[in-house]
């Protein structure tokens, strides 16, 4: 059996909101959902494959997939021991009755993350937020796996073996300072002071993501609420003055180097893929114009995920190669140079004339 801290199961392209910059591309009117019918079997598979510690069920939106909560309901029935976080941008929570009494049978192990990007919507989320939980509210927990657990992966990602271990964020003023540095030119949102409170036994559950905020109704249903101004520079580039669409040309290694995708390893259409863009990409450059070459069109579609049925050794090896942060051709189309861009949630898609279907 193998192990993975983390994995992402994306189920849908399609987004009601647009939000500038979108590292899976959802700003534009992306189309496509999955079936939890037609992957089922080789979800299946993989669980007799992989042990998961922590999972998210993303998109797009995924509470706009058809078939969310057979979604949620077959992930959480095949990996019983895993954690389970749905991302949400909180504008469907009405769509689905009966996801509060899921939430509130799992006893916390199922939660919501929903994200504001940008303050545009702020208030009809915050809204949403509040109609959907029933009754006190609490803002402090007693679990602190989550946060570790993200700070260890980090950590494996982005240190090398020159530099010390440490398992707990609040020691992280205790590196030396360039260190300190590194470590924060590619994690800016990461926040030490997020740390340094503790109330005996109890942590405020902190995230390295600054700004996120944990809520928790009488019931014990969970929602994260993260608070997100700032997207960093993704693979599609578009001028909105002349409508093109370009992708980034970048050696492989150094985009790797400051990889916002370095532990998001995902699961789409039944395989399993190192990152978001290896997956979202073949897809976009199908449904939109995007000024690229046929040799870079050719390795875009090249790209191969890791599938079930694949023998003990092959799949050693491509897990090996994600736990180790190699880099891959595909890298190229992300950029090597970091650059936060401030965003906003809007209902208005990026409007662009879509490829004609097939």
């Amino acid at each position: 059996m193998h192990h993975l801290s983390y994995a992402e199961f994306y189920i849908t392209n399609v987004c009601n909101l647009n939000c500038d910059n979108c590292n899976r591309y959802n700003n534009f009117a992306f189309g496509g959902h999955q079936s939890w019918a037609e992957y089922r079997d080789q979800y299946t598979k993989w669980a007799e494959l992989i042990d998961i510690e922590m999972i998210s069920i993303l998109g797009g939106e995924p509470l706009l997939n058809p078939e969310f909560i057979d979604w949620v309901k077959g992930i959480a029935d095949l990996w019983p021991n895993s954690f389970i976080r749905i991302s949400t941008n909180g504008t469907q929570l009405d769509r689905w009755p009966e996801l509060y009494d899921l939430l509130r049978q799992s006893e916390g192990r199922i939660y919501l993350e929903v994200n504001h990007h940008g303050t545009a919507l702020e208030n009809t989320i915050e809204s949403n937020i509040r109609s959907f939980l029933k009754g006190e509210i609490a803002t402090e927990f007693t679990t602190n796996w989550q946060w570790r657990r993200v700070w260890r992966d980090q950590w494996a990602s982005i240190s090398d073996s020159s530099w010390p271990y440490i398992d707990d964020p609040e020691l992280f003023d205790t590196l030396p300072k360039e260190i300190q540095t590194e470590y924060m030119s590619h994690c800016p949102d990461f926040d030490p002071a997020t740390f340094k409170t503790t109330h005996g036994n109890r942590h405020p559950r902190p995230s390295v993501i600054q700004d996120s905020i944990p809520v928790q109704d009488a019931t014990g249903v969970i929602i994260e609420k993260q608070m997100s101004n700032h997207f960093m520079d993704v693979a599609v580039v578009f001028d909105y003055e002349t409508k093109r669409l370009t992708l980034h040309d970048s050696v492989p290694e150094e985009a790797m180097k400051i990889c916002g995708f370095r532990i998001c390893h995902a699961f789409s259409r039944g395989c399993l893929y190192k990152c978001g863009p290896t997956h979202t990409l073949p897809e976009f450059i199908q449904q939109f114009p995007v000024d690229i070459t046929p040799a870079d069109r050719n390795l875009i579609n090249s790209y191969q995920p890791a599938d079930p049925s694949w023998t003990t050794e092959e799949l050693d090896r491509f897990l090996t190669g994600l736990k180790n942060g190699d880099a891959i051709p595909q890298c190229k189309f992300c950029p090597s140079v970091p650059n936060r861009i401030t965003i906003n949630s809007g209902l208005k898609k990026v409007k662009i004339a879509k490829l004609p279907a097939g």
